[in-house]
């Protein structure tokens, strides 16, 4: 997730928080054998449909804002993506998340194993919702 995030950053996660869209998660990832957990933000929720085309995120039909892309993007060249062109339909076989999960994306979303590779995040295996990183400190930031 960086430039948002970085190794041997410290935060505070929730265990038991409401999840709302743009939440960062700390998450036990499906298939995974690392015992390692990611960090990733909640682009859909359970019911949304999702579509990514020309880099602009729709969440049921609507344009989304995602301002903490802005400095990933500012580093592509003309006409490359940071976001590749998909929606759930053509990835997954389904148009809606399915109820009880989360659809989840890495920021750095050209080098992220998420979502788009390991699938929906179902409750049980959320950790937390990030609410606060302590350090180090001059980074500190209110989630």
């Amino acid at each position: 997730m960086q430039p948002n995030f970085y190794n041997g950053d410290r935060f505070f996660a929730a265990p038991n928080a409401a999840i709302h869209r743009g939440d960062i998660l700390v998450i036990d990832p499906p298939g995974s054998v690392q015992d390692k957990p990611f960090i990733k933000r909640v682009i859909g929720l359970p019911g949304d449909q999702i579509t990514f085309k020309n880099d602009v995120t729709y969440i049921n039909g609507k344009a989304i804002n995602e301002p903490y892309l802005d400095p990933y993007k500012a580093r592509l060249q003309p006409g490359q993506l940071l976001t590749p062109n998909f929606s759930l339909q053509t990835s997954f076989g389904t148009k809606k998340v399915p109820a009880n999960s989360y659809f989840v994306l890495g920021d750095n979303r050209r080098q992220s194993v998420d979502s788009r590779v390991f699938g929906f995040v179902t409750h049980d295996r959320v950790i937390g919702v990030v609410k606060m990183r302590f350090w180090p400190l001059n980074r500190v930031t209110f989630y």
